[in-house]
């Protein structure tokens, strides 16, 4: 996570389970994750923004995808690294980085 995201439910509550973009293609291996409470000021009516639950800026995730379309899985992570995950995207939070070299994992080294 290169920015807090906060993530909403089914009912647009604010979690910090990311378990949830969890499909069939995909599955959660690891990850190593702080949830933040993040506070906001909105100046134009000069009251406090509500307080949100949000994955922690450096909290790392590691997907394992199982499906045999590299075309699909690039796509997907193109969009997402573009346009970030979770709510108030345009204040700057939800973005990550996707497939860094430090991220992809070669199964012959290991």
């Amino acid at each position: 996570m290169e920015s807090h995201a906060i993530l909403a439910d089914k009912f647009l509550r604010p979690h910090s389970d990311i378990e949830e973009f969890s499909s069939s293609d995909f599955k959660l291996i690891l990850k190593m994750t702080k949830a933040q409470t993040v506070r906001g000021w909105q100046s134009a009516w000069n009251l406090p923004k509500p307080d949100d639950l949000s994955v922690a800026m450096g909290s790392v995730f590691l997907f394992q995808y199982n499906e045999d379309e590299p075309e699909k899985l690039e796509n997907l992570l193109n969009e997402l690294a573009v346009n970030g995950i979770g709510l108030r995207r345009e204040e700057g939070f939800g973005r990550i980085s996707v497939c860094d070299d430090l991220h992809i994992i070669d199964k012959e080294v290991i």
